[in-house]
């Protein structure tokens, strides 16, 4: 991990490449329907003008399930760290995809946690390179109970071109 993460982010920042940080300052999901304090660092490249990728250190969380007893929501670590891609349509607007690089249960897939989702970017000033944002996502495939488990996040993202 740590290979990947110097070669792929450390190397474009001394090559004078274009760089994103975002950072998700408010969460709330759609379980715990409260506004929590949750920290989340987001690290990209920008492929193109209008494209990002990268990854972040939010975790990705999964309910426990046994036969026979409700859900324990959100108790299982699926993995640490998940790479994202960001596509920009407009000034303003924006769609996300994320997925865990890898899954600690061999009963859960990747793929079961991929999250999709779109959001809308606030500027203060126009020439800033400091934009706040209000985002959406949710599970591309609903997990075991039928649920999507959408979070909505506040942030705030500084580019470097």
């Amino acid at each position: 991990m740590n290979k990947l993460f110097f070669l792929f982010f450390l190397t474009p920042i001394f090559c004078f490449s274009q760089l994103s940080i975002s950072i998700d300052v408010i969460e709330r999901t759609d379980t715990q329907k409260e506004f929590n304090k949750n920290i989340n660092f987001f690290l990209g490249k920008y492929l193109y003008k209008n494209m990002v990728i990268g990854i972040t250190n939010k975790q990705s969380l999964a309910d426990y399930i046994q036969q026979g007893y409700d859900p324990v929501q959100d108790s299982l670590i699926i993995s640490n760290y998940q790479i994202f891609s960001k596509y920009y349509l407009k000034d303003n607007l924006f769609l996300t995809i994320r997925s865990p690089i890898s899954s600690s249960y061999k009963s859960i897939s990747i793929y079961d946690r991929i999250r999709i989702g779109a959001g809308y970017i606030f500027y203060l000033e126009e020439n800033n390179n400091t934009e706040f944002y209000i985002s959406y996502n949710f599970l591309l495939k609903s997990n075991r109970n039928g649920f999507r488990k959408g979070e909505l996040n506040f942030g705030v993202s500084l580019f470097y071109l």
